[in-house]
């Protein structure tokens, strides 16, 4: 299919991409977020334009689906193949007529509920591109036979180093010499080897190195085993997670780079952790991102959420950067609600009631006292911050959807809340899983 047959892609536009190679419809499709900034900056057309061209163009893989629809539904927010397969026939539809009243020539034909219907069946019936050349579906996971391994047990922060001292944790899959798994390797760190038991128990002081590579490593394992029970809760045919990419396992380097930084990156299929002293100040105590247990689980909640949506993560929309962004900060918050013991620890210190001031709602004490000099850490979920008193910027804007589900999250215990019956910890924790169940719902 020729490159102007996409809505808005004009002649001027198509001539510039075929010097760089891209000749059809089809060739828009395989790129990736570093590849349209590349190829943004060698022809001059804004990454933005590129990027919608590209979801324009994965649409209209699906049968039926013409430019103009495929417009139509973008408009709509109907990024991908795969947020189609998520939608409702009716709303959609509904989504569309509204916008056709409002702009009559996007459009000619107003298309049939049932037309609708069809494009979303096919959505569904594509799973990873499956029929089109242009995408290598993902190899589907042998599934895990069962083994005899009795887990292993780890040492690791259960808060940030600040907050709290090094615990006992148990891993029931089995952990390789790294440490490392069929998800995840840790890298740029000397190999941490188990012991006769198969436990990793490290020492924070005597052997920092490896313990920091096992508390990374058993952070990350942690969220994807919480996040795959969520999923399996809610659908008994999920078949195993696999990252945006596949099955290659992420690359995790605690120790990346000197720097005040962490993130999660699609294109180096990696997490990685930097190190800083505060203002650069040689006098002060190195700060390690990967010892933060809220910073850890906040950039695998980014990986994860990149697996579930990948629509999200090449977004131009500011929202969608905060709600990755909120993603990120409930995963640290699920998190913490699912260890007993740090429930226990947060009903005791806000005597049952969420929006008393404790460590639970701050999120990266360590960094953000590191960074601001002060013990306020880098953002606090127990907020009541609208989005007219937020910038643009997507820290900030996730700030509103993290506020918004922490107050539903303390509403909920405190309504369940029955001392007479149930231990309080206990019921923190039940509502916290049920809330992070209600997330994953909305998503997957």
């Amino acid at each position: 299919m020729k490159l102007i047959e996409i809505i808005g892609l004009e002649s001027n536009h198509a001539k510039k991409l075929e010097k760089e190679g891209i000749f059809s419809v089809e060739d828009l499709i395989p790129l990736s977020s570093y590849d349209i900034k590349k190829l943004a900056k060698k022809t001059g057309i804004s990454a933005k334009l590129i990027d919608t061209w590209q979801e324009h163009a994965d649409l209209m893989r699906i049968e039926g689906v013409t430019p103009e629809y495929a417009n139509i539904l973008n408009l709509s927010g109907v990024n991908s193949v795969k947020q189609l397969a998520r939608r409702s026939p009716k709303s959609l539809l509904e989504n569309i007529v509204k916008l056709n009243e409002e702009q009559p020539d996007l459009i000619t034909k107003v298309p049939t509920l049932k037309q609708v219907k069809e494009w979303i069946s096919k959505a569904k019936n594509d799973g990873n591109g499956e029929g089109d050349p242009t995408k290598s579906p993902k190899t589907p996971k042998t599934p895990k036979k069962k083994t005899s391994t009795k887990g292993s047990k780890v040492r690791v922060w259960e808060q940030d180093p600040t907050v709290s001292a090094p615990n006992l944790s148990y891993i029931h899959t089995p952990i390789q010499d790294g440490p490392k798994d069929d998800d995840i390797n840790i890298l740029g760190l000397k190999i941490a080897k188990s012991d006769k038991n198969n436990d990793f128990l490290f020492d924070n002081v005597k052997n920092p190195e490896k313990f920091d590579a096992v508390h990374t490593f058993t952070v990350i394992r942690q969220v994807l085993t919480m996040y795959n029970r969520a999923i399996l809760k809610q659908n008994e045919n999920y078949s195993g997670f696999q990252w945006q990419w596949g099955n290659a396992p992420i690359k995790v380097h605690p120790y990346a780079e000197y720097g005040a930084n962490a993130y999660y990156s699609r294109d180096e299929r990696a997490l990685k952790f930097f190190y800083f002293n505060p203002n650069n100040d040689q006098s002060k105590p190195m700060v390690y991102t990967c010892r933060s247990f809220d910073i850890v689980a906040h950039e695998t909640g980014h990986a994860f959420l990149d697996a579930l949506c990948p629509e999200f993560l090449v977004s131009w929309h500011p929202e969608t950067g905060g709600l990755h962004e909120s993603f990120g900060d409930l995963t640290s918050i699920f998190m913490l609600l699912a260890q007993l013991d740090i429930c226990d620890a947060i009903v005791a210190e806000s005597k049952a009631d969420l929006h008393n001031k404790t460590f639970f709602p701050v999120i990266g004490e360590e960094f953000g006292e590191a960074i601001f000099g002060k013990p306020t850490g880098l953002r606090n979920a127990d907020n009541d911050l609208k989005m007219s008193e937020v910038s643009t910027e997507v820290h900030e804007i996730s700030q509103v959807f993290t506020g918004a589900v922490y107050d539903i999250l303390a509403y909920m215990f405190d309504s369940h809340l029955d001392l007479d019956r149930y231990d309080p910890a206990e019921t923190l924790f039940r509502i916290g899983y049920h809330v992070a169940l209600l997330i994953i719902n909305a998503l997957y």
